[in-house]
């Protein structure tokens, strides 16, 4: 199985800046679809195929082996993205079965990075098995350039990260063949629900059918198999002081659990106090104890998320009952 890592600060890396329009959708260009199999420098792209294309929009649709549904995002707004999901596209803004449907969200949104010094490139990252996708940017610090030796410092004291989610997820219904999820933290200014604590329905999270194969999108919750709040020790004395990882589990509200999100974890616990001091999606953290290489990144407050960077996603086949 491939596993796809791409960040800011890799040599000839796409940049992201708050006061240019076109940046996300230049640096998925490249990540997702890339020229001759490479996104930039010597890493390759996911292999997704550019469907449909105008100014600052696209529609991305997802490689053999999967739903093969379509990713279409707006990149024409200053402040937010407009993003949706698409069982079929005939055209850059038409399509069949969206997810969210438009009646239930005429507008489903992302909102762009909040930086205060807007020429400074904003921190990204785009974490991939080639089914789906996490792309996760620095929100909400504001950084402040040292002239003198070129790095960066960050004067707010709550580091963050946002992040959109588009692809397929290991699914526990037998056959499933609409488990494509997308999600946002919508409405604009939500925090970011996805790092939230257990138990919550989501707003901005909808899979492209209920189990029950019902066309029109499905809003779906999100648990953890742990408590994930402060008073929870970290590290864990129950495993030798290690870090505690919580799988992150969707489920239809009143019917059960559908399946999880691969290849990330909620780290159970205020985990920031263990992490260097300038800990935030630019100055990333490394832990491989676990038997997996995570990269750490800040998600909400005390928050952490762990996204694996090797080759040990969970994937197909997974069952979830006796």
């Amino acid at each position: 199985m491939a596993v796809f890592n791409y960040s800011w600060d890799d040599v000839g890396a796409p940049q992201l800046y708050c006061s240019t329009l076109g940046c996300f959708t230049n640096i998925l260009d490249a990540c997702l679809v890339g020229t001759s199999g490479t996104a930039y420098g010597s890493k390759a792209s996911m292999g997704w195929t550019l469907a449909y294309t105008d100014t600052n929009q696209r529609a991305y649709r997802q490689p053999t082996g999967t739903c093969q549904f379509y990713f279409a995002i707006n990149d024409n707004t200053a402040n937010v993205l407009y993003l949706r999901g698409y069982e079929a596209m005939s055209d850059i803004t038409t399509g069949t079965n969206p997810f969210p449907h438009t009646t239930a969200l005429a507008s489903y949104t992302q909102e762009k990075p909040l930086f205060a010094a807007s020429s400074l490139p904003v921190p990204w990252k785009i974490y991939s098995n080639g089914k789906i996708f996490y792309f996760a940017f620095d929100g909400n610090s504001n950084f402040v350039k040292n002239t003198s030796n070129g790095t960066y410092t960050t004067w707010y004291n709550q580091p963050r990260s946002r992040t959109f989610i588009f692809g397929d997820f290991p699914s526990y219904k037998s056959g499933d063949t609409y488990n494509c999820v997308i999600y946002s933290p919508y409405p604009v200014g939500t925090t970011e629900p996805f790092a939230g604590y257990i138990n919550n329905a989501i707003t901005g999270l909808y899979v492209a059918r209920d189990y029950a194969g019902t066309a029109g999108g499905k809003q779906l919750g999100r648990d953890a198999e742990s408590f994930l709040h402060t008073d929870v020790s970290c590290p864990s004395p129950l495993f030798g002081g290690s870090m505690e990882l919580a799988r992150v589990s969707i489920y239809e509200v009143m019917v059960g659990v559908r399946g999880f999100l691969p290849g990330v974890w909620y780290v159970v616990g205020d985990y920031t106090g263990y992490l260097p001091v300038s800990f935030n999606l630019k100055d990333h953290y490394i832990e491989t104890s676990c038997g997996r290489s995570m990269e750490l990144i800040p998600a909400y407050v005390a928050q952490t998320l762990a996204y694996e960077i090797s080759d040990t996603w969970d994937e197909w086949p997974i069952t979830n009952y006796i």
